[in-house]
């Protein structure tokens, strides 16, 4: 479903002003611009709802064309990962090991470690942190791997904007469209 200027009336804005009482010719009492920032809160709320109720199913947003599933190089006593923000759950972290097996990390929090955990000298790590936007490796490798890092996460909707023309295959989607008309139902009078 196309956000805007679908002809056939069937795309999310049209669905609002529907949802609204708005003549679909009328787009100056709900302009496109708010109706896509109301959108976008939607887009959150769904995310946000989907992520805390599936346990099993890894929902992620069909408009993305990759899978969640980052790798990137493991670096000689480097501890500190940065990650993007669009990570919103990290689900896993695997490292190769100095033989080149993958081997799953442990989570662990930085308050529950020793000093000596936390000044360890190189070797095989076996635990992580994450803290802010960084990804803290316990110990910190002491060999490098080319992709020998890989963070499994669940990231958040593609967010709308107002020249979006590309068809979601997503059927969340359709619903979207009357998180708007509620917000706008409840602040104007």
């Amino acid at each position: 479903m196309q956000l805007q200027s679908e002809t056939n009336g069937l795309d999310l804005y049209s669905d609002c002003l529907y949802w609204c009482g708005i003549a679909s010719t009328d787009t100056t009492s709900y302009p496109i611009k708010d109706f896509t920032r109301n959108a976008n809160f939607a887009v959150d709320k769904v995310t946000s709802l989907i992520m805390r109720s599936d346990g099993r199913w890894k929902w992620d947003d069909s408009n993305n064309v990759d899978l969640p599933i980052a790798t990137i190089p493991l670096v000689a006593n480097q501890q500190d990962y940065p990650i993007a923000v669009t990570h919103l759950k990290i689900k896993k972290i695997r490292i190769k090991d100095s033989a080149g097996n993958w081997v799953s990390l442990t989570p662990v929090d930085r308050n529950e470690l020793t000093d000596s955990q936390l000044t360890a000298t190189a070797g095989d790590p076996k635990r992580y942190d994450k803290i802010g936007n960084s990804i803290f490796l316990y110990p910190a490798p002491s060999y490098s791997s080319v992709a020998g890092f890989e963070v499994q996460f669940q990231r958040a909707g593609t967010i709308l904007t107002t020249r979006m023309t590309r068809r979601s295959q997503d059927l969340l989607r359709s619903s979207i469209g009357l998180f708007p008309s509620t917000l706008r139902a409840i602040t104007v009078p």
